[in-house]
């Protein structure tokens, strides 16, 4: 890796340098996920090396020289995020070519660190496991480019928007070289399964005495050695993939440090989709305790090493059954509840996919004690013992098994940055989107969920449905309250900036089913949050990918004049709920206006085109005009009626078709989360079907 050469001019030490430095890359390392614990892991770790490279740079440079990030020194229970762009000055007398080493040397000393505490697991020997190569990869992980700018006349404005430039200059120019461990992979070594970026650092024997020999001891070592490793038999991990799956299974009994650092209580996928029914659970009480004790005592029975499957529990605030009929509602003071089953002493509790029957292989697969293969009747009986636990809990369709990965970034902040050309404003602009980012954790938590990433305006986490719309509201609100009071004079700004916004936030918010992969679910929550910016930005976008199915999509500004998606979504919840709408609704509608889906020369014509808005609007219209809850024919109320007929007003919104479609989708979303509340809240008379 070449790093950007200082310059006489950089060098200079007769005054004041504007130094900005940039790591990465970001996107493409959080993407490359195959589990929920990578996503988390790689992301955890990206902030943490420039949590250690902006420490550095700040002790080489001097107290108060960081002007991005500014909250180092914060006291709070978890370590501050930390973006992958660090701002600082570098005072005369200091040689800023100096401070970046040593913000180079921190970030790789921190990658060093990390690998050490997870792979001394491993022993220096092992057969199995090429130490020496996934070193060399992790010492090339991170990608560290840096340029100065001399401050003249002490024009920071001018000087931040040059090294912006000159770091875009660097970003195109770098040279590429042979990687540095081609050497030392051999041939025919396969990529990472994660992102075929680097070779494998799992020796292939692993996996070839899997395959070639069928004597059941065999099979029983090559068991125990995937168990070891984390890893399935089809999976081959380089060294970056190896610290994200090893960093946070080293940690996962105790899930208090790691590094040196607090590591905070982490979910699967599964947990998350679980998470009502665990609400439900919760509130039932001692009666469930029992019987989950049972299903607990069944699996250790049968030589399964729970403890792979503990996380830490703690209470936190949660919704209340009211809450997802208003979308905005979200109090401090909602009922705590566990954020697990079956806790220990020590608070730890058991993740929520011991309720799934679909997961009871896998688990068998990664937590089994004995020497050999459980045989597959012992499968059997351990699926039918989770349906008979959730039929004793009344819970027999199980948990619903989507959950929402939720994205957030903020709108036009470069510019609004750009516009204030003041040192100290900075400060406060980064200090404001801190405080922002240190609510988060909470904010997530409170919706039983697990935050994934917070830094500067980016969010990246997952939570359970029935919080879902209460999270998103709930984190456009705090960066609302944020960033508002750091731009009062925007009318000022304009003055100069007419293009200027007040920086706002965009959510996008995938609901997909607890088995998909990760990196999927990842790129699913990436486009909703475009939907949302490509939206007008100030937006919710939502997208769900059904197992079976069409992809299901709505998006809405926050603030637009007419009822918001949240609150829309939240309605239509409401009135399915108490049957004023009725379930097949959505489903009705499509049928009604599939025929007219299919284009046509004739349909398009502009002489029929308005014959058919009038044709298509009668058909929708009478399909919502009475109620058909089992037979019923009590019409629809006139408040129910009235927003339908909005929902299809073509003044303002564009043509029938796309409005009828839209509405169609919102209401099967809408029967999502309600489903996703009744099974935390208890069911209605007539089980809503998604």
């Amino acid at each position: 890796m070449n790093w950007l050469t200082p310059t006489p001019l950089m060098r200079t030490k007769t005054v004041n340098q504007l130094l900005l430095v940039s790591l990465g890359p970001i996107q493409d390392f959080i993407a490359s996920a195959r589990k929920c614990q990578d996503l988390w892991f790689g992301s955890w770790m990206l902030s943490d090396v420039a949590r250690a490279a902006a420490q550095a740079i700040e002790d080489a440079a001097g107290e108060g020289a960081l002007i991005f990030p500014g909250n180092l020194h914060q006291q709070t229970d978890r370590d501050p995020a930390v973006a992958n762009k660090i701002l600082a000055i570098v005072p005369q007398g200091k040689d800023p070519a100096q401070v970046a080493q040593a913000g180079q040397d921190a970030m790789r000393h921190e990658i060093t660190h990390l690998a050490d505490d997870a792979f001394k697991r491993f022993d220096n020997n092992d057969p199995y496991f090429n130490r020496e190569l996934a070193d060399v990869q992790l010492r090339h992980m991170m990608e560290y480019l840096w340029v100065a700018v001399k401050m003249h006349n002490g024009d920071y404005r001018a000087c931040r928007d040059r090294a912006e430039k000159l770091l875009a200059q660097r970003k195109s120019t770098r040279t590429w070289g042979a990687v540095e461990w081609s050497h030392m992979a051999g041939v025919g070594v396969p990529k990472s399964s994660l992102d075929g970026q680097r070779e494998s650092v799992l020796h292939e024997n692993l996996y070839d005495k899997l395959r070639t020999h069928k004597r059941k001891n065999q099979h029983a070592k090559a068991h125990q050695r995937r168990q070891q490793y984390f890893i399935n038999s089809t999976e081959r991990l380089c060294g970056v993939g190896m610290l994200k799956r090893v960093g946070v299974a080293l940690t996962q009994h105790d899930q208090t440090t790691f590094g040196g650092h607090r590591k905070p209580a982490f979910h699967s996928t599964s947990h998350l989709a679980a998470a009502p029914i665990l609400t439900r659970i919760n509130a039932i009480g001692t009666n469930a305790q029992e019987t989950l004790d049972d299903l607990i005592r069944t699996f250790e029975d049968h030589h399964i090493d729970l403890d792979r499957l503990c996380i830490r529990s703690g209470a936190s605030p949660q919704a209340s059954p009211t809450d997802l009929l208003d979308a905005q509602a979200f109090e401090p003071t909602s009922n705590p509840v566990n954020r697990t089953f079956a806790q220990y002493n020590d608070g730890r509790g058991f993740d929520g996919q011991l309720l799934f029957a679909s997961r009871v292989e896998s688990i068998v697969e990664e937590a089994s004690r004995t020497d050999h293969p459980t045989p597959p009747d012992v499968v059997t009986h351990l699926q039918k013992a989770v349906q008979g636990t959730l039929n004793t809990l009344k819970l027999a369709s199980g948990p619903t098994p989507y959950y929402a990965i939720i994205m957030a970034d903020g709108d036009r902040m470069g510019s609004a940055i750009d516009a204030v050309g003041d040192i100290e404003r900075h400060r406060e602009i980064g200090k404001a989107l801190e405080d922002f980012t240190g609510q988060c954790e909470q904010l997530v938590t409170k919706a039983s969920g697990s935050l994934i990433y917070a830094g500067g305006d980016d969010v990246l986490a997952m939570v359970p449905l029935h919080t879902a719309l209460q999270c998103a509201w709930a984190l456009r609100e705090a960066f609302r309250e944020a960033i508002e009071p750091q731009f009062k004079d925007l009318d000022a700004l304009k003055q100069h900036h007419p293009d200027l916004n007040m920086p706002t936030l965009s959510v996008g918010m995938a609901i997909v089913h607890h088995m998909e992969r990760m990196d999927r679910a990842h790129e699913l929550a990436r486009q909703a949050e475009r939907m949302a910016k490509d939206a007008g930005r100030n937006a919710l976008a939502i997208l769900v990918d059904k197992r079976s199915g069409p992809t299901l999509k709505a998006v809405g500004q926050w603030d637009q004049d007419d009822t918001p998606l949240h609150q829309r979504l939240a309605r239509w919840a409401k009135w399915i709920q108490d049957k004023e709408i009725p379930s097949t609704l959505p489903h009705l509608m499509a049928e009604a206006i599939r025929v007219w889906q299919v284009p046509t020369p004739v349909a398009s014509a502009p002489s029929t085109q308005h014959a058919q808005d009038e044709a298509i609007r009668a058909i929708v219209q009478r399909v919502v005009k009475r109620r058909r809850e089992s037979g019923g024919t009590q019409e629809i109320s006139p408040l129910v009626r009235q927003a339908l007929t909005q929902a299809l007003n073509t003044d303002n919104h564009g043509d029938i078709l796309t409005l009828a479609e839209q509405l169609s989708q919102e209401l099967r979303i809408a029967k999502l989360f309600l489903a996703a509340r009744n099974d935390a809240f208890g069911h209605t008379q007539e089980e809503v079907d998604p």
